[in-house]
């Protein structure tokens, strides 16, 4: 009996020392599937860091690149405007001592006063001119200009081409006389509006001065696009070059 009790404990024994390995080896296993687990996780985390990096560093790359694409834009942009201003600049500068060259050489033309009484009529005035409707004008250095119509003389008039006291003849006047002195000319002058007369010029796409046109001549090459914003016009009321722009009766007309 005794021995039986004993062979009992001792098989007892030897499966509670299995059951503790069994249990011992499946905790290091789990140990095991954890560590590997967490190494898994670790890789997977490390990959992700180095892709978003990657994403990271090439975003930057590209942001870069962009501004220095914008800023290598503006700068050509502002380079080019710079060179279109200088260009507008000298054109308007050379048109301006141009005109004034012009005005003072007129001047100094016009410096001797004319006796009306001893100033022959118009060369031109012959037979093909001799219908009342032909007239001239006397300009700053004396000299006859014509035949023109009566509209077109009051359209210099409201340009102040000519003057109300500038000599005019016609054949049926027969002799130089003030122009708003002539009833049918101050009566045109005061029926027709200033606006549909003035005399306007312009510089081209060349730089050179083209006119004298009438206001709505000039408002339609606006309109048609063959002139534009930029563009320099000059009449004597205005005195100088500026820009259609900054002329309210044109700029108006831009699209």
């Amino acid at each position: 009996e005794a021995r039986r009790e004993a062979e009992a404990r001792r098989e007892a024994e030897a499966r509670r020392e299995a059951e503790k390995r069994a249990e011992a080896e499946a905790r290091e296993a789990e140990a095991r599937r954890e560590a590997e687990t967490r190494r898994e996780a670790a890789k997977s985390a490390q990959a992700r860091a180095e892709v978003e990096e990657r994403e990271r560093a090439a975003a930057a790359a590209r942001q870069a690149a962009q501004a220095e694409a914008e800023a290598e834009a503006r700068a050509r942009e502002a380079r080019t405007e710079a060179e279109e201003r200088a260009k507008r600049e000298s054109v308007m500068a050379r048109a301006k001592a141009e005109a004034e060259a012009n005005v003072a050489a007129a001047l100094a033309a016009a410096d001797a006063e004319t006796d009306l009484h001893h100033v022959a009529p118009p060369a031109a005035a012959g037979e093909s001119v001799a219908e009342a409707r032909a007239w001239f004008y006397l300009d700053e250095a004396a000299e006859s200009v014509g035949p023109l119509d009566a509209d077109a003389l009051v359209g210099l008039l409201h340009a102040q081409v000519v003057a109300a006291d500038t000599p005019v003849w016609s054949v049926a006047l027969g002799g130089w006389t003030e122009l708003l002195q002539v009833s049918e000319l101050a009566q045109i002058a005061s029926s027709t509006p200033r606006s549909q007369t003035a005399l306007w010029h312009y510089l081209d796409s060349g730089g050179r001065t083209r006119g004298p046109n009438f206001q709505a001549e000039v408002v339609s090459f606006i309109v048609s696009g063959a002139l534009h914003a930029h563009s320099a016009v000059w009449s004597k009321r205005l005195g100088e070059w500026r820009l259609v722009a900054d002329v309210p009766e044109l700029s108006c007309a831009l699209p």
